[in-house]
């Protein structure tokens, strides 16, 4: 069974960054693995020598070196060693870069719970990061813990792929957790509502058969499962089951729904990232294959 031994972890000077670093550590001691922390400062393309600036390098890097210092010192306070990363450019493009690049198990970034309206029209690093990082991303809420008695598996459609579920069930096993596995019917305008489990249409029969067909995995497993059916928007629905039920854990399968949005608006991957209570950690189809 694979554990997260190989971790990247992004930190921005913030606390959430920080937060999420701290996890991190406590989640690679666990699993009998190594951190590399990372700070991308954007590029400056300005003239500091046009006001007096002499070491302009140092200008530049001050900043980021005393947050990687930073990082240093939290982990000493954990008695653990990390390796440190300072870079220049487009945030989520290094950090992609940099985990393509040491072939990491795991990237861990900070979150902030909020649908303000900057995030709204800009979207986030931990958004871009999701979609084009070819290793699993978790996105950790400030305060909230990593956990997995209480694992969440949600995916937005009526089926959902039969890798990406065994990797769930895997997860589960290692961290002894138990599963809850929600279906989201998407809708834009009507409310949030748990569906009757039953067999009126063809799409909620598919999502129930997919239901059942994790749970019998999961029983084969000896992991405790229960298949729940909800009407809503993605993001919505799963910050209120989170919330409901304790959730410790959410993952999520990406789907060509939730495809990132650069312009106005923001996909919904950066939707369920800004509203979740709990940590979040994003499966695919392209990190399940690379897996296996």
């Amino acid at each position: 069974m694979r554990r997260y031994r190989n971790i990247l972890v992004g930190v921005d000077g913030s606390q959430p960054g920080f937060h999420a670093l701290e996890e991190a550590i406590r989640l690679a001691q666990w699993g009998k693995g190594g951190v590399a922390v990372i700070h991308v400062a954007p590029s400056y393309e300005g003239d500091l020598s046009l006001v007096g600036v002499r070491n302009i390098r140092a200008v530049v890097r001050g900043p980021g070196e005393q947050i990687l210092s930073e990082a240093v010192e939290i982990a000493e306070s954990h008695d653990f060693s990390i390796r440190t990363i300072y870079d220049e450019g487009k945030v989520h493009e290094r950090i992609v870069h940099h985990a393509m690049a040491r072939d990491v198990d795991l990237v861990v970034l900070g979150a902030r719970r909020t649908l303000s309206m900057a995030l709204f029209c800009l979207g986030n690093v931990a958004t871009r990061v999701v979609h084009l990082c070819p290793a699993d991303v978790m996105a950790i809420p400030d305060q909230a813990p990593i956990g997995w008695e209480k694992i969440l598996f949600a995916f937005e459609s009526s089926k959902c792929g039969k890798d990406v579920a065994a990797r769930v069930i895997e997860l589960a096993v290692i961290h002894g957790g138990e599963l809850r596995t929600l279906s989201v019917k998407h809708s834009f305008l009507g409310s949030i509502r748990k569906v009757p489990i039953g067999k009126e249409c063809l799409s909620r029969r598919n999502a129930i058969e997919c239901l059942e067909s994790i749970h019998m995995q999961a029983d084969h497993a000896g992991v405790r499962n229960e298949g729940i059916l909800w009407c809503g928007r993605f993001h919505r629905v799963v910050a209120k089951v989170a919330e409901e039920q304790n959730i410790n854990m959410a993952i999520i399968e990406l789907n060509g729904r939730m495809r990132p949005v650069w312009g106005f608006g923001r996909s919904i991957i950066g939707r369920t990232i800004g509203s979740a209570p709990c940590p979040l950690l994003f499966l695919g189809p392209n990190r399940i294959n690379a897996a296996t």
